[in-house]
């Protein structure tokens, strides 16, 4: 080989490899970081947006009745309005910090505030008569997100 001919040695490839391995232990944590915390404005969003078209049609339809699908939330204006806001797996539903299980509903009047009796189409209502202002949370691997009208 002539003296001005030279090619990559091994411990230039072992000192480029160090210095990636390096700069990704660095990265790594926040792209999760990041990744989570996505998710996190995710559900808070999701959140508000039910709670909003529930108390919308609460006010515009003279009532409104949330019910918790398990897949879902199904939101019922008293004349028949239908909206749904699907779930990912893995949440679960908050109702003003109250467990807010598969099947179980909870109705606003014209007015937006909760009402103790539901509509009778749901199996577990939630009675809520001490809240004035219905607030909704999306809970993910125990942290929650919410919003209230």
């Amino acid at each position: 080989m002539a003296p001005n001919e030279r090619g990559i040695t091994l411990i230039d490839v072992l000192f480029a490899v160090a210095i990636g391995a390096i700069l990704l232990a660095i990265v790594l944590p926040n792209i999760v970081s990041l990744e989570n915390g996505s998710k996190e404005a995710h559900l808070a969003r999701t959140a508000y947006k039910a709670l909003q078209e529930w108390t919308t049609l609460a006010v515009l339809q003279g009532g409104a009745t949330l019910k918790n699908t398990g897949s879902g939330l199904e939101i019922l204006g008293s004349h028949g309005q239908k909206d749904f806001v699907g779930l990912p797996s893995g949440v679960t539903v908050s109702l003003s910090w109250t467990s807010f299980p598969s099947g179980a509903c909870q109705s606003l009047n014209g007015n937006g505030v909760p009402v103790v009796q539901a509509s009778a189409d749901c199996a577990q209502p939630v009675l809520s008569s001490t809240n004035t202002i219905p607030l909704l949370a999306f809970c993910y691997q125990g942290v929650c997100h919410g919003a209230h009208s």
